[in-house]
């Protein structure tokens, strides 16, 4: 209703006549639930997702929350979270009524004092990844032998690189999906040893939805307005995509995966066949 008063106070009269005309007939309802925009109802409050900062040039204090909650940091070296919020009067910011919730939520909070130093900042993304993704255990009643036909080696994988898929494709193929991590720090590897557990006899690098070889993407890139140029421009991959097979040179696998970038290839196998081992 903010925004729409703005709106309203700086029409002619005639239009504020039409718009109480439309109100008055039904024809124009406002719904709006008791909802408001952010900076109404709450100034100081953003979205914490899983990660909560405070840092100068030395030191760094980061908090880890298991689910999103209002965070603040309404003085210098001060972090605030909200864990719980009961209202018995509405307190006029923007909820528009009491909220007595009387159900607590309890979640956890992980706290990690840490030097500034950018090596740091790795290793609090890996926390983040195993406070968030914790491994999960499965046994089975069985102790008949299983011997899998494909025993990938993610160790030969860089700190860093996680494996975000790694499923069938087509009878002889695998889609492969890697993710760099990291947010500042881009990773040099090789990957021809991960390949090599996965016995691929050739690789070759595809789109993100892996429907197209990276080689031949060529996209149109829309020019803004006022662009007066007749040549149509393209976009194509910001680097070499990998397409080789296993017996080429091992230094033709080194890979560059720049920060929060995610690649994907398809590899195909040699002596196995997906139908005769589901």
């Amino acid at each position: 209703m903010a925004y729409f008063s703005m709106w309203f106070n700086r029409q002619t009269p005639k239009m504020q006549d039409t718009v109480r005309k439309l109100v008055k007939e039904g024809r124009l309802q406002f719904a709006g639930g008791a909802w408001t925009a952010n900076d109404e109802a709450a100034v100081h409050y953003q979205s914490v997702i899983d990660q909560f900062t405070l840092e100068d040039d030395r030191k760094r204090l980061t908090l880890f929350n298991d689910r999103a909650q209002g965070g603040s940091s309404s003085a210098e070296g001060i972090l605030e979270l909200m864990l719980h919020r009961r209202l018995l009067h509405d307190d006029l910011r923007g909820l528009g009524e009491p909220l007595n919730e009387t159900t607590v939520a309890r979640g956890k909070i992980y706290m990690v004092l840490n030097s500034s130093d950018k090596d740091k900042v790795v290793d609090e993304r890996l926390l983040q990844q195993e406070i968030h993704l914790p491994v999960w255990l499965f046994f089975s009643r069985s102790f008949q032998n299983t011997n899998s036909i494909v025993n990938a080696n993610f160790s030969s994988l860089p700190r860093g690189i996680e494996v975000l898929t790694l499923e069938p494709f087509t009878n002889r193929e695998s889609l492969l999906r890697l993710e760099n991590m990291f947010d500042q720090s881009s990773v040099t590897f090789n990957l021809k040893p991960f390949l090599k557990s996965l016995k691929a006899e050739k690789i070759r690098e595809t789109t993100i939805d892996g429907n197209m070889s990276l080689k031949d993407m060529k996209r149109l890139k829309f020019q803004k307005d006022g662009y007066l140029g007749t040549d149509m421009e393209y976009l194509t991959a910001n680097h070499k995509p990998l397409e080789e097979k296993l017996k080429t040179n091992n230094k033709k696998f080194e890979i560059t995966m720049e920060p929060m970038e995610i690649r994907t290839f398809i590899i195909t196998h040699k002596n196995f066949d997906y139908e005769k081992i589901s």
